[in-house]
């Protein structure tokens, strides 16, 4: 199979040039192959843009480009994995027995949070702000007001 994409490249001296490449596979080893250089990207204007872009799409048959406004966003995120590993490791170092002691006149949940924190810290460390900022990623929006 072959794919190509575009990709920018710079130059020793900062310069950043436009190429088309093509990606294919050779003997098992990812091979690429530059097929044009477009030049440099601060000289390309949006009209020569265009015009690359509807040459490129009358080469190939393609109906009709995607627009980026045409682009839906990403459905939000939540990670239900890394809960299950978590509260394994809980109950594997009795972890529950442990916060049973802590003092019941607590408002929130303190295992909850701290499980979130160590989920945290496996998939992508933050400050505690930033896992508050982000809870709903971790399934539990009950501690947002």
């Amino acid at each position: 199979m072959i794919f190509i994409f575009l990709r920018t490249v710079k130059n020793n001296e900062g310069k950043q040039y436009l190429r088309i490449v093509e990606s294919y596979r050779e003997n098992g080893k990812t091979k690429q192959k530059i097929i044009a250089n477009l030049g440099r990207v601060d000289l390309i204007s949006v009209k020569e843009a265009e015009n690359i872009i509807r040459k490129l799409e009358e080469i190939f048959g393609i109906k009709e480009g995607l627009k980026i406004e045409e682009i839906e966003e990403e459905p939000e995120k939540k990670n239900y994995g890394i809960k299950v590993i978590v509260d394994r490791l809980f109950k594997k170092y009795d972890m529950d027995e442990f916060f049973k002691n802590i003092d019941e006149k607590t408002r929130f949940d303190v295992q909850e949070l701290l499980k979130i924190m160590v989920m945290n810290r496996i998939l992508e460390p933050k400050s505690k702000l930033g896992i508050f900022n982000n809870l709903e990623y971790y399934c539990k929006s009950q501690y947002h007001s």
